[in-house]
């Protein structure tokens, strides 16, 4: 059983109903810079907040595209298929993934970055590349609390 029927809010509704608004133009230009504004206080920020309108593997391109060098090593820890896929893009852009691969859905923890980094000392990554959260699985690359005091 599921609760209902719920009646959405009256506000709510006449929202939904409104013009939408184009991406270009004055009006779209006063909600950017309001929605800005109001992110640097949700992320508690006086520097930049930049807004990426787009699917999330646009935003991956633009990063590597303005980070990786040809030649880079790339540490790329690898639990789904995101993590798969940047490493496709580390390539892209003339990279070579140092892949940590786990099993899908399984987190990849600083242990596991640093017993591949202790192999790799000759020749030791110059990036790591992480894609934090892979949504199918509900999975994260370990924590912030986990990562501290790490040798990575």
């Amino acid at each position: 059983m599921i609760p209902g029927p719920s009646e959405p809010d009256p506000q709510v509704l006449a929202s939904l109903s409104a013009p939408i608004l184009p991406h270009y133009g004055a009006g779209w230009g006063e909600v950017y810079q309001s929605t800005l504004e109001e992110l640097k206080k949700i992320f508690k920020t006086k520097e930049q907040v930049i807004i990426f309108p787009g699917p999330g593997n646009g935003a991956v391109e633009l990063v590597a595209a303005n980070v990786i060098e040809p030649g880079d090593r790339v540490l790329n820890l690898v639990n789904g298929w995101f993590g798969e896929i940047l490493g496709d893009v580390i390539r892209t852009y003339g990279g070579e993934p140092v892949n940590i691969k786990v099993e899908y859905g399984q987190v990849v923890t600083a242990d596991d970055v640093e017993s591949r980094l202790d192999r790799e000392r000759t020749s030791r990554p110059s990036l790591q590349c992480t894609m934090k959260h892979q949504p199918a699985w509900r999975t994260r690359s370990g924590t912030s609390a986990e990562w501290q005091g790490s040798t990575v």
